[in-house]
């Protein structure tokens, strides 16, 4: 079933969303890409994950800041894609806005992923390792960097109350034992649409623990010191890497356990650094997507 997909998607590639056969793109119309699990809803028992849909909230006040009708149509077709490791799921001819890959695309899986095949239009990636993996496929890529959930304090700002919770962020796939083992309210589930809660929660916190990237990365956002731990194997840990060294942070060690993280120490996001990237995004912002 996934060979097929693949196939279909590459024949087809711009009249579907990413890989998926059962979401078809518009025509006159910016196409915004993203991870969509309620396509494969089988895999984790959800239709949402935060990190995701907070592609189409953050490319929606962008396009309200300069003033544009997310929807207006244009000459054609565009593709977009912004929030997520999604670069290797589709095979669209694309503007990218802060996306990257899940891991080094090895040279088989990144052929059809190469300048001969994709004309991709790089505005900003989410960090060095992504850059680096473009250029290898022959991309020129700006050393431009930055996740855009990085601009959701300009969209939302919590009331929370801190308190001295430490606040838990499993895998999915984790998610019922950890809660079991450190309790509901110092717990957090990510497969959600709800992003209130989550950052109000995120933010009541005086520390998160996560093994989600966007729990890192909300809470760094709104000035939450993160840490990063390991619950499934991941043998790469490519997108964290590539997160902290877009931040002129390096990934060192890694947490096997809560445990092990609530006892190391990471560097927090500095605020120079974390305005910087968000001027960044805000000025690589493709509007001229919707000027056709």
């Amino acid at each position: 079933m996934k060979m097929r997909n693949e196939i279909h998607s590459i024949i087809c590639t711009d009249k579907i969303v990413l890989n998926y056969p059962s979401l078809r793109t518009e025509d006159n119309k910016v196409n915004l890409h993203y991870y969509h699990p309620e396509c494969i809803k089988e895999e984790n028992g959800s239709s949402y994950n935060i990190g995701d849909y907070l592609s189409q909230v953050v490319v929606g006040y962008m396009c309200d800041y300069y003033n544009i009708d997310i929807n207006k149509k244009i000459l054609g077709k565009s593709h977009l894609y912004a929030i997520g490791s999604i670069l290797l799921m589709g095979y669209q001819n694309a503007a990218i806005w802060g996306s990257g890959f899940p891991f080094e695309p090895n040279c088989v899986r990144g052929i059809p992923h190469s300048s001969f095949f994709r004309n991709l239009d790089i505005r900003c990636v989410r960090g060095p390792y992504t850059r680096r993996s473009l250029e290898k496929l022959g991309h020129k890529c700006p050393k431009v960097y930055g996740d855009p959930a990085i601009l959701m304090p300009f969209i939302y700002q919590p009331d929370s109350c801190k308190s001295d919770k430490t606040l838990i962020i499993p895998h999915y796939s984790k998610f019922k034992e950890t809660q079991e083992r450190y309790g509901k309210e110092n717990t957090l589930c990510m497969n959600t649409c709800d992003y209130e809660y989550v950052i109000n929660q995120i933010c009541s916190s005086k520390l998160v623990i996560s093994s989600s990237l966007h729990g890192i990365i909300l809470a760094e956002a709104y000035g939450i010191p993160a840490i990063y731990y390991q619950d499934r194997h991941d043998r790469f840990n490519y997108k964290y890497k590539d997160w902290y060294e877009s931040t002129g942070r390096e990934l060192r060690s890694i947490n096997y356990s809560v445990e092990e993280a609530k006892k190391s120490y990471f560097p927090t996001l500095k605020p120079e650094k974390r305005k910087a990237m968000q001027e960044q995004l805000i000025e690589t912002f493709p509007i001229d997507l919707w000027m056709k």
